[in-house]
C-alpha cells in the first residue's frame, strides 16, 4: 500500500505545471503538456480513491478526528476560499507590501490570515448553512417518500 502511495505523491509531483511561457501553450515537439500532466493528475487520484478503498491502514489514518473534521469542513472551505483569497488576503498583502514589509512577509501574514479566515467561515457556514439545508433535504425527501 506504501509502495503505491509514493507513486501517486510521485505521479503529482511529477505532474506540477511549470509557469506558462509567453509565446502560448505548453507544447513539446506538437506534444500538448497541458494534457498530458491533466491525465497524470486523473491517473494520481485515481490511485489515491484505490488506496483509500483498498488500504486498511489508510482508511485508519484517515480516520483520525483532525481527518475527519477536515473532511466534514472540506465543501465550505471550497466554497468560501476564494472570497477570501482574493478580498481578504489581496488587502492584507497589498497593505503590508505598501506599508515596507518584504514580500515574503507579506505573503506570509496574507497567507496565514486567509487560512485562519477561510477555516473560521468554513465553520459558521457548515454550522448555518450546510447542516440546515441537510437537515431540509431530509425533512423533504421523508415526507416526499412518505407519501
Amino acid at each position: 500500500g506504501y509502495v503505491l502511495l509514493g507513486i501517486a505523491v510521485v505521479l503529482v509531483l511529477a505532474s506540477a505545471e511549470p509557469s506558462m511561457s509567453a509565446s502560448g501553450p505548453l507544447s513539446l515537439q506538437g506534444v500538448d503538456l497541458q494534457s498530458t500532466m491533466r491525465l497524470w493528475h486523473c491517473l494520481a487520484a485515481a490511485l489515491f480513491l484505490w488506496l483509500a478503498i483498498c488500504s486498511p491502514g489508510l482508511q485508519k489514518f484517515l480516520s483520525f478526528k483532525p481527518f475527519v473534521v477536515l473532511g466534514s469542513l472540506s465543501f465550505a472551505v471550497y466554497l468560501l476560499h476564494y472570497l477570501v483569497l482574493f478580498s481578504l488576503g489581496a488587502w492584507v498583502f497589498v497593505s503590508l507590501w505598501h506599508a515596507g514589509s518584504g514580500l515574503g512577509l507579506s505573503a506570509l501574514v496574507a497567507g496565514l490570515a486567509v487560512i485562519i479566515v477561510t477555516f473560521l467561515a468554513a465553520i459558521i457556514w457548515k454550522r448555518y448553512v450546510d447542516d440546515a439545508a441537510v437537515k431540509i433535504s431530509r425533512a423533504f425527501a421523508h415526507y416526499a417518500l412518505k407519501s
